[in-house]
């Protein structure tokens, strides 16, 4: 798993505490990540982040909005 798709799962994390799905532009505003860190953190990175993660059955997405894949 890369950097980025670590700080998308863990972004998702911090809004399955409200229960709340996030759309791909609220993940990409709301990223948590390192300031230090060197990565592209661009809106197209996080979409294929999320593609990715959908694909391994890390991350489900509905209607546009994604959760991780273990929430209710």
């Amino acid at each position: 798993m890369t950097m980025l798709s670590r700080c998308v799962v863990g972004t998702l994390a911090y809004s399955e505490a409200v229960s709340y799905p996030l759309s791909a532009i609220e993940v990409w505003r709301g990223l948590i990540a390192h300031p230090r860190t060197e990565m592209d953190t661009s809106l197209a990175a996080i979409a294929q982040a999320l593609s990715d993660l959908t694909a391994a059955g890390v991350v489900r997405e509905d209607g546009g909005l994604f959760s991780l894949s273990g929430s209710p």
